[in-house]
């Protein structure tokens, strides 16, 4: 190997850090806060849309309905991100904190079909468990797994100073943690469409039992705690069974259908029959 045969190595290898130090990447926490400030804006006209259309009685409210809608704005912001990467443009997020997506030598923008392909891959980065975006945190340049798909990378444009970087860390960290806290209500705690439907069949069931139970007082003077005696105010026995059984859980020591009677009130307690059998509770009158 001769002398000139050797620098070209040696120029080659120095090349990609001398690109690093020239274009930095930019921080986990630079890039989170940019995608919040972008996507928030079409997530938020979601509910404004639905909003208007609901109030105005155009249509009614359904979980379908409102994933349709979502589903519909991330097609538009896919198409806005595609845009704002490349051709030298910038979305408003990463304008703002002073980064932009470029080509892997950090000098050169990226066109339409690279921004397409990262677009594409970004979602795709949801259902592999976020690990495309983990990569990030492990790979040289902070590279996900739709930059290395797309052949791209995001640089620092504009230098911050220390408390900017700080304010910056402790918003982006802030709302990850909000935004981890709200999905783990929505995944372990809210119940689902199905779920909150077998619940409001249990608490119209229980409004059925009080009206039977002001019912059999204004016949008998008293209330009564016996489900037979509110069983006799029906005018559908079989009826009244059926419902009761299909929408209370029943038979159940643990989760005990129960009536508390005082001179002047009562009290149902009783057990949906949704996934998380969620109490519920009618007192009256």
């Amino acid at each position: 190997m001769d002398q000139s045969q050797m620098m070209q190595q040696l120029n080659a290898g120095q090349q990609p850090q001398q690109q690093a130090e020239k274009y930095p990447p930019a921080y986990f926490s630079e890039r989170f806060l940019a995608y919040i400030i972008d996507a928030m804006p079409f997530l938020l006209m979601v509910y404004v849309i639905l909003y208007y259309l609901i109030t105005r009685q155009h249509v009614l409210y359904s979980y379908e309905l409102e994933l349709k809608w979502k589903l519909i704005m991330a097609g538009v912001y896919s198409i806005y991100v595609i845009i704002f990467s490349s051709g030298g443009r910038v979305s408003v997020g990463k304008w703002m904190l002073g980064i932009r997506v470029r080509s892997l030598d950090g000098e050169r923008s990226i066109g339409i079909a690279q921004a397409f392909l990262r677009t594409v891959f970004y979602f795709i980065n949801n259902l592999t468990l976020n690990i495309g975006f983990v990569m990030a945190f492990v790979t040289p340049l902070n590279r996900g797994l739709h930059e290395y798909v797309s052949a791209s990378r995001v640089v620092r444009v504009r230098e911050k100073g220390d408390f900017s970087y700080g304010l910056i860390f402790a918003l982006a960290w802030g709302v990850f943690g909000l935004l981890g806290a709200s999905t783990y209500y929505a995944v372990f705690i809210k119940p689902s469409p199905q779920d909150e439907a077998k619940i409001m069949d249990a608490r119209q069931e229980l409004e059925k039992l009080s009206y039977y139970e002001d019912q059999y007082k204004a016949a008998h003077g008293a209330y009564t705690d016996d489900l037979a005696n509110l069983a006799a105010m029906s005018p559908d026995l079989n009826g009244f069974k059926k419902d009761l059984l299909s929408t209370l859980v029943a038979d159940n020591d643990k989760m005990p259908f129960e009536i508390g009677v005082q001179p002047e009130r009562y009290t149902f307690s009783a057990y949906a029959q949704d996934s998380k059998h969620t109490r519920v509770l009618k007192v009256g009158p």
